[in-house]
């Protein structure tokens, strides 16, 4: 026990502050990343009904949403061909 503990000092001796909490520090976040999805899987299982009805919810506004460009693009159009239109006249 004593060695590994010697050893890791030795290494840890030249490396800097910076150096150091910046690959531990990355390592941690992605550590806590990964334990902080887990927990909204178990999460989104434990209250599944909750989350049905939001998911539910942000499809009918994606399509909203969708529906929303698809008629701006179409008016869009429509006033292009109307200008063409009247400008040919």
């Amino acid at each position: 026990m004593y060695s590994v503990n010697v050893c890791v000092e030795d290494s840890l001796k030249d490396v800097g502050l910076d150096k150091f909490l910046a690959r531990n520090t990355s390592e941690d976040n992605v550590s806590f990343a990964d334990i902080m999805a887990e927990a909204e899987k178990k999460r989104r299982l434990k209250h599944a009904w909750l989350y049905e009805k939001v998911d539910e919810q942000l499809e009918v506004s994606c399509h909203v949403q969708l529906f929303e460009v698809v008629l701006f693009k179409m008016l869009q159009l429509i006033l292009e061909c109307s200008v063409t239109r009247r400008s040919t006249q």
